[in-house]
């Protein structure tokens, strides 16, 4: 499948969008294309392969969808020599190799598992693509982007720069987590102290996380781990902490990435106002989503922002893993996946964490002068399911939170 799309990539053949009026231009069939299809020349090729796929590239060009499905159909029954045939004629349907649904897909997305109906469709697709940017201007109405250009981003790996998803997985290097014998315990999940949450804030090699979402249990979501940080004012810093600590609902306090599609407000006061400096934002999960080596991980993962990096001016690899800086100070970002459960009980467990050492820390504080960092972990548990009667003095503080300060002279301090 990849060979058709790298094809297209490589002929660059596409012109300047040519701009149409929206209620001028409607969608048209070519008059080559108006024509009846016999029953030898039909193909089935599913319920949303048409409107999902074929229509979106057709309107790309000012084609209907038909128009594009019979261009399809005459690739299929010659370029690529594919006879009419129905969904049985599939050899791994007749065995049972496919397991249940793992071959329907909806709305555009592509199928878990490529039976030979959708592996073909998909190819006949990117041909009919290639020829359509040789012969047709693409249409795009007034005031909007380049369609084709919307179409084919769907059509690509997951990576803008042509590598796969799996290049960017990470090992799983978190502290050993609760043994199966403590999670059996009824009580387990309030038995969250200090000493647990402060490991949370190192990393195996010694670096202090900043940022991530795991856990630490082979059951997802038995136990979640989250961290946030921010900058807070130096002045107010004392005042944030104790606050926040202490609010009778800790972990609903919001802070926030610096990703602006969390429509982040800022607060007038300027010695009340969190400033963001870790961006979130990752790329939807295209052609790769179902490659096993990739496993669901998150791309890129979080790291600084453009602001921070703009004032620290570190060495960043291509993978965005890694930011380092000239007095050798690092940061790093991992995302990692694993299996868990087997047959229908199989589920991917994902994870992400950026971490760095004291050297980039005390960078970062060097280049935000008048502001502190506030460091929130919190860890989440779930209550046993055949747990009846729980005490009120147990959930009194559910999840469990605790913040850290780390103000301009580099010691962490936390209530």
């Amino acid at each position: 499948m990849m060979e058709s799309v790298l094809t297209l990539q490589k002929k660059n053949l596409k012109p300047c969008p040519e701009s149409v009026d929206h209620y001028k231009y409607g969608l048209v069939d070519d008059e080559a294309m108006d024509l009846e299809l016999t029953e030898n020349e039909k193909h089935f090729f599913g319920i949303d392969i048409g409107p999902y796929w074929f229509a979106p590239l057709g309107r790309a060009f000012g084609l209907s969808q038909q128009s594009i499905e019979r261009r399809a159909i005459k690739v299929l029954r010659g370029r690529m020599s594919v006879e009419p045939r129905s969904r049985a004629d599939d050899q791994r349907h007749k065995l049972g190799l496919f397991r249940e649904q793992k071959t329907s897909h909806s709305h555009g997305s592509m199928p878990e598992a490529e039976d030979c109906n959708a592996y073909q469709s998909y190819h006949a697709m990117m041909f009919v693509a290639g020829h359509l940017l040789e012969s047709k201007p693409v249409r795009r109405y007034v005031d909007e982007d380049d369609p084709f250009d919307d179409w084919l981003k769907g059509q690509l790996l997951t990576r803008d720069d042509g590598r796969w998803l799996a290049d960017r997985r990470d090992p799983e290097l978190l502290s050993a987590g609760s043994s199966n014998k403590e999670q059996s315990d009824p009580s387990w999940c309030w038995k969250v102290d200090k000493q647990y949450l402060d490991a949370q804030l190192t990393t195996d090699d010694g670096m202090t996380a900043l940022w991530g979402d795991w856990t630490n249990t082979d059951v997802p979501n038995d136990e979640t781990v989250s961290v946030r940080s921010v900058f807070v004012p130096s002045c107010t810093s004392n005042a944030f902490l104790t606050s926040m600590q202490t609010s009778p609902n800790p972990g609903k306090i919001y802070l926030s990435s610096a990703d602006p599609a969390h429509g982040w407000e800022e607060v007038d006061d300027p010695e009340l106002r969190m400033h963001c400096w870790v961006n979130t934002r990752s790329n939807s999960l295209n052609l790769d989503q179902y490659d096993p080596w990739a496993g669901n991980i998150e791309s890129p993962g979080p790291r600084p922002c453009q602001e921070i990096l703009d004032l620290l001016n570190p060495i960043t690899d291509p993978d965005l893993r890694s930011w380092t800086l000239q007095n050798k100070g690092i940061a790093r970002s991992e995302s990692w996946s694993r299996d868990t459960g087997y047959g229908q009980k199989r589920d991917v467990v994902t994870g992400s964490r950026l971490s760095a050492d004291g050297k980039f820390i005390r960078a970062l504080l060097d280049a935000n002068p008048h502001r502190s960092l506030i460091i929130r972990i919190t860890v989440r548990r779930k209550p046993p399911k055949d747990d009846d009667v729980i005490d009120d003095r147990y959930v009194s503080n559910y999840p469990y939170n605790r913040y850290y300060l780390i103000g301009q002279d580099g010691i962490t301090r936390t209530l």
